[in-house]
């Protein structure tokens, strides 16, 4: 039993962190002007799920998202001690949301990254109806529609949670039915065991889910534009 929870505490605690990433470009502009422009932008996108960062790991200002935000990011903000001045941005999060918001910044002009090379896509409204009916069938179904031609979600992350929801609805079912390890593998006697464990995968997933919708739908509401190629 014991290695039971501690295998289900390790994916619980891992599952965010996979396919982090991070961004890091000049700012187009001051060092204030800057700060105040990142505060707009997170502003507009996430409204007042984020906050100032107490420890900002030697950068002068550091934003981080809260937990009822749908999305996950830290961004930094620092410059350099040249002359002439320059303007270090970083971001860093998950996949999805630390490449979104370098192409968010982009479109606002507040980097000086060149990405004029790549083609942006029009992304479409997500149903969270349809996603949570997907993720009742299994999370992986669920997690397949949020991340399709969405900037949710990088392929690499889409596949990783596919992979890691399938392996533990797999093993829930098979140690529910054998009583936690108690008993034989017995589904019919354990019937119980194995609808609670599913039930509890699926509100774990349709939590996920639905932030990467709402997430997703923010953005199209906002009417920007992604590089989906390099997602």
């Amino acid at each position: 039993m014991k290695r039971f929870w501690l295998f289900l505490f390790l994916f619980l605690f891992s599952l965010p962190l996979l396919a982090d990433d991070f961004y890091s470009f000049e700012s187009t502009k001051s060092l204030e002007n800057s700060k105040a422009q990142i505060e707009e932008i997170l502003k507009k996108i996430d409204n007042d799920n984020f906050k100032m960062i107490d420890e900002t790991l030697g950068f002068h200002y550091g934003w981080i998202s809260r937990w009822l935000s749908p999305f996950n990011y830290k961004v930094y903000l620092t410059q350099l001690e040249k002359n002439p001045q320059i303007v270090i941005i970083r971001v860093e999060g998950s996949g999805g949301d630390a490449l979104s918001l370098r192409s968010i910044f982009y479109h606002e002009k507040l980097h000086k990254e060149d990405l004029s090379n790549f083609k942006f896509y029009q992304i479409s409204e997500k149903s969270h109806f349809f996603g949570q009916t997907l993720n009742l069938v299994h999370p992986v179904l669920g997690i397949l529609y949020a991340g399709y031609d969405s900037p949710s979600l990088v392929k690499s992350q889409m596949w990783t949670r596919s992979i890691w929801y399938f392996a533990l609805d797999t093993f829930l079912i098979w140690a529910g039915g054998r009583n936690w390890f108690r008993s034989k593998w017995d589904p019919a006697k354990y019937s119980g065991n194995i609808v609670g464990s599913m039930l509890f995968v699926r509100t774990i997933s349709g939590i996920q889910n639905a932030n990467l919708i709402r997430g997703h739908n923010r953005f199209v509401r906002l009417g920007y534009t992604f590089p989906l190629d390099l997602y």
